[in-house]
């Protein structure tokens, strides 16, 4: 999807078939590991947009509704990892870690299997990408909600 067509979507506030809003996750995943730190408020911005975009499957699968004007807000006070915790919710799990330059993020939400952890720049960087990656596999047109269920609810 282009920017062009991305932006008119929003405007429209046309929601994305799981497959294409999981393709496009995947590939912001890889644009959230590969920025700087200086790309950071466009990444948070990028993500509030998607999160937007999302199908319906994705709201039951652990996304949230963004609060826009919260994120800019958090954006404008540069408080990027606030705004990606806020786009997370409350369910999901996470731990972060940074070290010589390098920040890495583990991620888990109710659907998966096993948490996730992604690289970033910065920690809203790693969290981004761990995030849109966790949403992607539990959102896809291929995941099977009761794999990442309690054991008890499997069994019944």
């Amino acid at each position: 999807m282009t920017e062009q067509q991305k932006l008119i979507a929003e405007a429209l506030d046309i929601r994305l078939g799981e497959s294409a809003w999981c393709l496009r996750l995947q590939e912001f995943v890889c644009d959230c590991v590969a920025s700087t730190a200086a790309q950071q408020a466009m990444r948070v911005r990028e993500a509030a947009s998607l999160m937007r975009l999302a199908p319906p499957s994705a709201m039951v699968s652990g996304g949230v509704a963004v609060d826009q004007p919260a994120i800019e807000m958090m954006i404008s006070a540069q408080a990027f990892e606030s705004a990606v915790l806020l786009m997370m919710g409350p369910d999901a799990g996470y731990m972060l870690s940074r070290g010589n330059g390098t920040c890495l993020a583990t991620v888990f939400m109710p659907g998966l299997l096993e948490e996730l952890t992604y690289e970033g720049a910065t920690p809203a960087l790693a969290l981004l990408a761990a995030h849109a990656s966790a949403l992607a596999e539990v959102s896809g047109p291929d995941h099977d909600p009761r794999m990442g269920a309690p054991v008890s609810t499997l069994l019944n």
